[in-house]
């Protein structure tokens, strides 16, 4: 779907940009080196960013208001109750995502490949079984 999406001739980002006037801005995203890897960056950033937010959303209520009021009552400045009660707090959930997301990250290759051969025109049975 992105490797459609960020298509030169017929992508949905070159034809935004084209309507609205930003020709210079329409790029080859996925076969130009300066901005493939930028293009690739966005793909999986946006796939990944949901289940971190949950996941802290989820640890930030964990925490008992009752150390952060304590902290302040006895003169904690925001930087020092974020690092010494709010980041020790959620450090397992830091952990889990940690792990996760690299895990996540290093199966990558099949998009990556993917977008490389819809882009090079190697559009043949293996490609597409790989990608399905």
């Amino acid at each position: 779907m992105w490797a459609w999406i960020l298509q030169p001739d017929t992508g949905v980002v070159n034809y935004v940009f084209k309507s609205i006037g930003m020709v210079s801005w329409a790029q080859n995203w996925l076969g130009d080196p300066k901005f493939a890897l930028l293009a690739v960056m966005f793909v999986m950033v946006w796939f990944q960013i949901g289940y971190p937010i949950v996941i802290f959303m989820a640890a930030l209520q964990r925490i008992e208001p009752e150390l952060l009021e304590a902290a302040a009552m006895d003169g904690a400045s925001w930087f020092q109750k974020f690092f010494y009660i709010t980041i020790h707090q959620i450090r397992p959930e830091i952990m889990v995502i940690v792990v996760t997301t690299t895990i996540y990250t290093l199966k990558i290759f099949g998009q990556v490949l993917c977008a490389d051969r819809w882009r090079t025109g190697q559009r043949h049975i293996r490609s597409l079984l790989l990608c399905l």
